[in-house]
């Protein structure tokens, strides 16, 4: 699969979380000399669910409607939160390589928290 063409990733963030949004582009653009398409979270409460894990949920849904005809290739979506290992999309691309070119709409590359990271990393 190739990854020359990967459009900039897609970053979920609250609209009132400021402050990760701004820790997120210090890291995309700083760090990894990314730039990234900003995408407007779901608060729960908001979609009367209550529950942030459905908000997040919903988040993805919404998106994934917003940009399914925009992109027929891959497409790579962060939370705000997420933080990238040196070396990310060369070690994309390995995994990318292992997996069919199609058959597949969706891969989790990490759900949860990575030991050795703080939020201000």
């Amino acid at each position: 699969m190739n990854l020359d063409n990967l459009p900039p990733p897609y970053v979920l963030n609250l609209p009132k979380s400021k402050k990760r949004l701004q820790l997120m582009t210090r890291h995309l653009v700083n760090v990894h000399d990314l730039k990234f398409y900003l995408y407007p979270a779901t608060l729960g409460k908001d979609v009367d669910i209550g529950l942030g894990m459905l908000g997040c949920m919903e988040s993805h849904r919404r998106m994934w409607e917003d940009i399914k005809d925009k992109h027929t290739g891959p497409v790579l979506v962060l939370e705000d939160d997420a933080r990238l290992v040196p070396g990310f999309l060369d070690k994309l691309k390995v995994i990318l390589s292992s997996v069919p070119d199609d058959g597949w709409d969706y891969i989790n590359l990490c759900a949860l928290r990575c030991e050795g990271l703080t939020k201000d990393k």
